[in-house]
This record gives C-alpha cells, structure tokens and sequence, in this order.
C-alpha cells in the first residue's frame, strides 16, 4: 500500500487501525513512476514462511491490493537509491 498524497495515507492509515495492528506498521519514502511516494509494511517475520502466513491472514479487503513481501534488504536498497 502507498500513496504519494501526506493526506491520502493519514486516512489509509486511519483505515488500518481498525483491521491491523498499528505497532507492526512502517512506512517510508520511496518513487513510484518517477513521483514521490510513500510505502506502506506491515510486520517484521524472521522466515519468509511466517510471512507468507500472515500475508494469507490478512483481511480480503487488504489481500484484494495484491500486497506484496519484500525483505529489509530490498527496501534498504530501494531508500539507498533515492538518496
């Protein structure tokens, strides 16, 4: 999940209270089609089979954006190449 609007993402944001845990919630900077963006994560798993659970456990709402899993890795390359 991510948008590039500050506001649009308050009222994601306001959205997920109510179906997720805000503790387990990250957000960061990043481009989308060449735009300044911001991302939405959710959770931090030590497996990717503990993630692949929770991804499936998610509410069919959040599950129908085609959420995808990225690793810190990748999304520490991804905030590497913006700077």
């Amino acid at each position: 999940m991510g948008t590039e609007q500050p506001d649009q993402l308050r009222q994601q944001l306001k959205s997920l209270a109510s179906m997720l845990e805000l503790d387990n919630l990250y957000v960061y900077r990043t481009r989308s089609n060449g735009r300044p963006s911001m991302t939405v994560l959710y959770g931090a798993y030590p497996e990717r089979e503990a993630a692949n659970k929770a991804l499936q456990a998610l509410p069919k709402i959040l599950r129908a954006n085609q959420p995808q899993l990225r690793t810190v890795g990748g999304v520490v390359e991804e905030i590497k190449q913006l700077q």
